[in-house]
């Protein structure tokens, strides 16, 4: 396996994900800048780690967040907020459909080739377009 980074944000701070972290500090994450402190944290508090994180991300959820998950026989067949519904089309689309600069980058990925590739809203909403 290798360990080495394949990308990391030019301004980590201004991130969601920073953001999000620096909210959980006024939890019981001792150190939100500490990926492993968040992450032992999201373990021990399942839970609460996915309620916050939906109220964080203001998803627009449809329905009752109470029972996060239904634990299945693994993995594939656990069932995640099994009494809410999510349009994950909206929660995408919408977005970029407002969005005053449709060059920004919204989605980064690494193809198994090992090709780093990157795709602009435009880009996403040009393909969905296509559908």
């Amino acid at each position: 396996m290798n360990d080495s980074i394949l990308w990391e944000p030019k301004e980590f701070q201004k991130s969601f994900l920073y953001q999000f972290a620096a909210s959980l500090s006024r939890v019981s994450v001792s150190n939100p800048e500490s990926y492993w402190d968040i992450y032992r944290w999201s373990i021990q508090n399942r839970n609460e780690f996915w309620r916050r994180w939906i109220e964080y991300s203001q998803i627009p959820v449809m329905g009752d967040l109470t029972k996060v998950y239904e634990e299945g026989i693994d993995f594939k067949s656990t069932k995640w907020f099994p009494e809410a519904q999510i349009n994950f089309a909206e929660c995408i689309l919408k977005p970029l459909l407002f969005s005053e600069d449709k060059s920004k980058v919204c989605i980064y990925f690494c193809r198994e080739d090992g090709n780093l590739q990157e795709i602009t809203q435009a880009e996403v909403l040009e393909r969905v377009q296509r559908l």
